[in-house]
């Protein structure tokens, strides 16, 4: 699609000052700076002079030690996005708030799994604010008291993506099912975006389909794997297998890139170390790097990292080949927010006294 002189002059201008931004993300060699660091306090004097320091200065007013920094790191995010909204316009303005909004469903799952399990421990429910949501609307909403009430205002706020969640209620409330409610966002915001840029002829819109196809993939091996490991443990008890598949291939997501024939074989193989092999010819092999520590801890974090590495990388190539498309934007986000987990493992792994060695192996480098 041919571009008015004036759009290709703020993707151009857009594109520079991004490539402005992501040349103050952290060196390799400056995250390694604070994981040498013993005590937090050290850290926090590390982040007091980066362009952190806004954030963490403030954040030291209302918190100490791990909270400050943790606080500052989601504020930090939400401020950036909302400076790359500022320095858009028209149907790049739109296009990039619909892509922040990725960030905006996170915080969205984060106060259902809240409000879903209260007691659920801070590691878990960390919260990278996104650019539509703010802190102090997090903060608010996080207050809510029962989980009707939560949607509710979930859906005055953005009944775009969030209306789907009162139809979803009715099953959530008759078998405290988390995934119907996660399921529903999932739908209303990847299918569907997906379903939408995939057909234009702009090349951004095709690479921003791409983005969330690549996210849809993440989500159905997500919803794999787990439901995988969980059958091999024989949970929940007396489910026949192909019982189990059947309901397992109804709740894979369409419009990724791994294609619905093998989507199926993956539903239908025996176990978790099988459903790996199958993934062998697609870019998605290098899960099996991962596959020992999901085996034995159940916890997919390990493999997501592997698959946010595989996004960015995507987006890198995709941003050297169109200098000024939107994958330029989309691939700073990214490593910005992988510089805030690789951050924030680095605080909560010395704080809790964990070995330099263990926590590396968590890390990142994008």
């Amino acid at each position: 699609m041919l571009q008015s002189a004036e759009a290709q002059y703020q993707n151009t201008h857009v594109s520079a000052r991004v490539r402005g931004m992501k040349s103050r993300l952290f060196s390799r060699e400056r995250l390694e700076d604070c994981l040498a660091q013993s005590d937090i306090r050290l850290i926090i004097d590390l982040l007091l002079q980066s362009p952190y320091a806004q954030e963490m200065a403030e954040s030291l007013t209302r918190f100490s030690s791990v909270d400050a920094v943790e606080d500052a790191l989601s504020r930090n995010l939400s401020r950036t996005f909302r400076h790359l909204l500022r320095l858009t316009k028209g149907h790049l303005e739109r296009r990039t708030s619909l892509f922040l909004m990725h960030w905006d469903l996170v915080a969205v799952k984060a106060l259902i799994r809240r409000r879903h399990r209260p007691s659920a421990s801070a590691e878990e429910v960390f919260t990278p604010i996104g650019a539509n949501l703010s802190p102090e609307q997090f903060d608010r909403l996080s207050k809510e008291p029962t989980m009707e009430r939560l949607i509710g205002q979930l859906v005055a706020w953005a009944p775009e993506i969030c209306s789907p969640l009162l139809s979803a209620f009715r099953e959530y409330r008759d078998t405290e099912k988390l995934a119907a409610l996660e399921e529903a966002l999932d739908h209303a915001y990847y299918v569907r975006l997906a379903e939408r840029f995939r057909s234009s002829s702009d090349p951004s819109d095709q690479q921003f389909a791409r983005m969330l196809s690549m996210y849809i993939d993440l989500i159905n091996l997500r919803t794999l794997l787990r439901e995988k490991r969980r059958y091999e443990q024989r949970l929940p008890e007396g489910v026949v297998y192909d019982t189990h598949c059947r309901g397992l291939q109804r709740r894979l997501l369409p419009c990724g890139t791994i294609d619905g024939t093998r989507l199926r074989r993956l539903a239908w193989t025996q176990d978790v170390a099988t459903a790996l092999e199958l993934l062998a010819p697609t870019p998605y092999h290098a899960l099996i790097d991962g596959l020992y520590q999901f085996v034995q801890s159940g916890r997919f974090s390990t493999l997501e990292r592997i698959l946010h590495g595989l996004i960015i990388a995507d987006l890198k190539k995709t941003a050297r080949a169109d200098g000024t498309g939107f994958a330029v934007l989309m691939h700073y986000c990214w490593l910005k927010f992988n510089e805030i987990l690789n951050l924030r493992m680095i605080v909560r792994g010395r704080a809790a006294g964990l070995p330099v060695g263990r926590i590396q192996e968590e890390l990142l480098y994008a």
